[in-house]
């Protein structure tokens, strides 16, 4: 399924399943955006992936989401522009009737990497553009669909999650901590406190 309207392209295979959750992942066409992405799928996720790339540009990517039997649609867009985001959401709800998550894997680095007494203000700008204000403006516009949706599963569209704390909660984190799934990460730390610590931050 393709539909063309001015510079971007769309398209989504197969059809949606009602009984899935839907997952937005940004800049989820290649390298660690990607890997979320299909890891997502494998989990059972229908994917909304957005890419400034066309979306011929990532068919071989693409083709892995496909074998995996992994519900998709590419949206071409940018998340820093407040158009491409509403249009994502909007998409990503005709597609696959609501949104459950939202991964902001998009960012980019300066086009010229230069002493901070040489930097310019264009670069300042587009970076912020897209690392900051981009994924805040985003975050925004999913959590506005969200309030709108049914709540599901055991986790709540609102903070602090809305339920006392259980010893499986800890064990999970545990769990997860001492499995192999974590290898990249060090010296770091897990809130399992039902988002008090949010308040704070």
């Amino acid at each position: 399924m393709q539909q063309e309207q001015g510079e971007w392209v769309w398209k989504r295979r197969p059809e949606r399943d009602n009984m899935k959750k839907t997952a937005i992942v940004t800049g989820g066409s290649r390298g660690i955006g990607f890997a979320i992405a299909r890891q997502l799928g494998l989990d059972g996720y229908q994917i909304v992936i957005l890419a400034t790339t066309p979306f011929e540009k990532n068919q071989d990517n693409l083709m892995l989401l496909e074998e995996d039997g992994t519900p998709y649609h590419y949206v071409q867009g940018n998340i820093g522009e407040q158009e491409d985001r509403l249009r994502l959401v909007r998409e990503a709800v005709e597609a696959f009737g609501g949104i459950h998550v939202l991964v902001n894997n998009a960012g980019v680095a300066p086009k010229v990497r230069t002493d901070l007494l040489e930097m310019t203000e264009e670069s300042f700008d587009r970076v912020l553009s897209i690392n900051t204000k981009g994924n805040m403006f985003l975050t925004q516009a999913v959590a506005k669909q969200m309030l709108t949706q049914p709540v599901e599963g055991k986790k709540w569209g609102t903070f602090p999650i809305a339920r006392w704390g259980t010893p499986q909660d800890v064990a999970d984190a545990v769990s997860v901590l001492c499995g192999d799934r974590f290898l990249y990460t060090t010296g770091n730390y897990i809130d399992v406190d039902g988002g008090f610590h949010i308040p704070r931050l």
